[in-house]
Order: structure tokens, then sequence, then C-alpha cells
């Protein structure tokens, strides 16, 4: 590894992240505010049974992460709505991570390019930038719903199965700790990388504003269809079989789909980048 891209990536995963606090700052703030009013939802419901059902740290985190049941499996009494809690979480997401890469490149980013002159090199370290972002807007996620738990005195991420039933109508009797974090948090972040990569795709090759509508339409379309093809699946935990049952999908999935989503679309974005004049 010479000294260029040693300094490129230091820039990446250090400046890169710092310039981003504020964002990350923001999320933070935002997936506390959720679980506040998530906890106060819960308190005020079961309060008029005079039950006390306290809510897990997984509740909190398939609150952000676990989607909601598709338009078929809406009773025809009821109007489908789509999970907003889900759609704001991930919008947030792509709006801290799919726009940096074009942002840095069109101010300083540019100049480390012409110092460098490898579009390889410079691309790569878009790339890694780009992983660790996500990661760590999911730990801040995860570090929320899990203070929130030790606070209450339930920090386990096994859900609670009258919580989810009355706020997500979702049975979790079968779901496991090694459920929420396998397909409830990790296939999740794998397949958030991808749509980001593709955001950061996108935006080269058209712009800003088209990627990240492109992005918005997938989740709108997906939120109420449950298809293999429609990837905003795999971002929803309740999408699982052991949700849904048969006509649910095997969210291990997409930790294939994610890969291989993440890599067409890191491909792409490089030889579109390659291509494209920026002197």
């Amino acid at each position: 590894m010479n000294s260029q891209y040693r300094k490129l990536l230091y820039r990446e995963l250090h400046v890169g992240i710092r310039m981003r606090n504020r964002a990350y700052f923001a999320l933070a703030c935002y997936a506390i505010m959720i679980c506040l009013v998530y906890y106060f939802q819960i308190v005020h419901y079961f309060q008029k049974d005079n039950q006390v059902i306290t809510p897990t740290s997984g509740d909190f985190l398939l609150h952000f992460l676990g989607g909601g049941l598709p338009q078929n499996h809406i009773s025809k009494d009821s109007f489908y709505t789509m999970p907003i809690i889900w759609f704001a979480t991930f919008f947030f997401i792509f709006l801290i991570n799919g726009q940096y890469v074009r942002a840095d490149f069109s101010a300083c980013g540019y100049q480390y390019f012409i110092r460098t002159m490898d579009k390889r090199m410079w691309w790569i370290s878009k790339v890694c930038w780009l992983s660790i972002s996500v990661s760590l807007c999911f730990l801040i996620i995860v570090a929320v719903s899990f203070i929130f738990g030790i606070l209450l005195g339930n920090s386990t991420m096994l859900p609670t199965r009258e919580i989810n039933q009355v706020f997500h109508e979702v049975n979790t009797l079968e779901y496991t700790v090694g459920d929420v974090i396998v397909k409830g948090l990790i296939v999740p972040m794998i397949m958030t990388a991808g749509f980001c990569e593709f955001q950061v795709l996108l935006s080269f090759m058209i712009n800003d504003i088209f990627s990240i509508v492109v992005l918005m339409i997938i989740l709108i379309v997906s939120s109420s269809q449950n298809k293999y093809y429609l990837l905003g699946n795999y971002i929803m935990a309740f999408r699982d079989k052991k949700i849904l049952g048969e006509e649910g999908i095997f969210l291990v999935y997409g930790i294939i789909v994610g890969i291989l989503f993440f890599g067409a679309s890191m491909i792409g974005g490089y030889y579109i980048f390659k291509k494209k004049d920026v002197i």
C-alpha cells in the first residue's frame, strides 16, 4: 500500500467520519426521540388494562428495523399504511451516506484525486468509508435501543409478543435473539450498504436528487408487496417466514443478495466513474 493511498484512506476513515459528526448526532437524537415516544405509547396502552409490560432492547430495535405487514396481510376492513418509522429511519440513513461521496468529490475530495491521479484508489477509499459509515449508523440505533433496555431493566434482545402484536400486528413468539440479531440487524445492515452504494452509482450517473427518489420508490413499493425481487423486503424483519408463515421470505437470503447488490453497485459505480471526465 503506497503512501498516497494510506493518506487517502486515512482521510476517509477519520476526516470523512468527523465531517459527518452532526449527521450522526442528529440520527442519535432521532433514535432517542422515537424510543421515548414508543415507550410512552406502550405504557399508555397497557395501563388501560392495568398491565405492566416493559419493552426490551429487541422491541426498540424492531420498532426501527422491523417494517410492517404487506398489503395482502391487512384485513379488508382496514386501510394499508406504510410503516412510517421504518421508512423515516432508512431515509435518514440514505441521506447521511449516499450524498457524501458526490458532495465530497465536488469539494475537497477533488483535490485528493488530482494529487493521486488514480480513480481506482479514490473509489476504493469511498467504498471503505461508506461501509464503515453505514455500520456506524446501525451501531447508533442499536446503542440507543440497548441503552433504553438497560434503563428499563430489560436489556434482552428477545422481542415481547404482546407489544409487537398490538403495535405492529405481528406474532414474534417464535422469534429468538438470534433471529433479531441476524434478520433484524445484520441482513438490513448489509442490504443498506448495497442501497447506499447503488445510490452513489446513480448520483454519478445522473444526479443526487434522482438517486434518493429511486431509493424511496423502492422502499415504498417494497413496503406494500412481499416479494423476493423487491429488495426493500430484506430490510424488514417482519417479512420473515417466522412472522408471515408461507407467504414470508427467507430473510437470511438477504446476506447473499446484499453482498451481490453491494458488489455489483461498487463495480458498476467504478466503471461509470472511471469513464467520467473529472478534470
